[in-house]
């Protein structure tokens, strides 16, 4: 089991934004097998009130994209935001880009 803090968060697409407020901490647990990118989290409470969340144990912050009850557990399946998610790799960096 591993705690992962969940949001009711919204924001522009990419935007690198991530959540100031707490979160709601739930105790939680990762398919086996599960992606990174695409992890999908068994749980006992009802999570459909939130749309974002962050897990620690992956350094990364995702979108719900959909939230299935199944035989008295909560399955949520995320994918990855990769702006939020490395915010600090991408404001650091100095580009150039050109557009054809």
């Amino acid at each position: 089991m591993i705690n992962i803090t969940f949001w009711n968060f919204s924001k522009k697409e990419n935007s690198t934004k991530i959540p100031t407020t707490t979160g709601t901490v739930l105790s939680c647990l990762v398919k086996s097998p599960s992606s990174i990118i695409n992890p999908v989290i068994e749980l006992n409470t009802n999570p459909s009130s939130y749309n974002y969340c962050y897990i620690a144990s992956f350094s990364r912050y995702y979108f719900i994209n959909d939230v299935v009850f199944n035989k008295g557990v909560w399955i949520v399946y995320c994918n990855v935001d990769v702006m939020a998610s490395f915010k600090s790799t991408i404001g650091s960096t100095s580009m150039y880009v050109l557009r054809s």
